[in-house]
C-alpha cells in the first residue's frame, strides 16, 4: 500500500471544492485502502523472490517485523535482523 505524503497546503479552493493535490491524495489513499483492507482482513504485499532478496541485500530501510508474500514460492516472509525468514504453516 502506498501511503501518500501529507500535503501542507490549501485543502479547499474559494468555491469549497478540494484542491487538485488534496483530491489526488485522498483518492490514492482511499483506493489503496479499499484494495488492501477489508472486513475479511489485510492483504500482505506481494514481491517476487528475487526482489525480496534484493531488498534485503541493499540494506534499504526495512524494519524488523515487515511482512511480505513471496509470490514465486507462495509463502509469507518476515524481516528479522537483516534477513527475510519464511513463516511456516501446517
Amino acid at each position: 500500500m502506498r501511503v501518500p505524503a501529507f500535503l501542507n497546503n490549501t485543502f479547499v479552493d474559494k468555491n469549497g471544492d478540494l484542491t487538485p493535490g488534496w483530491s489526488f491524495l485522498l483518492n490514492q489513499l482511499f483506493n489503496d485502502m479499499q484494495t488492501n483492507i477489508s472486513n475479511e482482513g489485510f492483504v500482505i504485499p506481494s514481491q517476487t523472490t528475487a526482489n525480496i532478496n534484493r531488498l534485503a541485500a541493499t540494506g534499504s530501510k526495512i524494519l524488523n517485523g515487515t511482512m511480505l508474500y513471496d509470490s514465486d514460492l507462495n509463502v509469507l516472509k518476515v524481516f528479522k535482523n537483516g534477513v527475510f525468514k519464511t513463516i511456516t504453516t501446517t
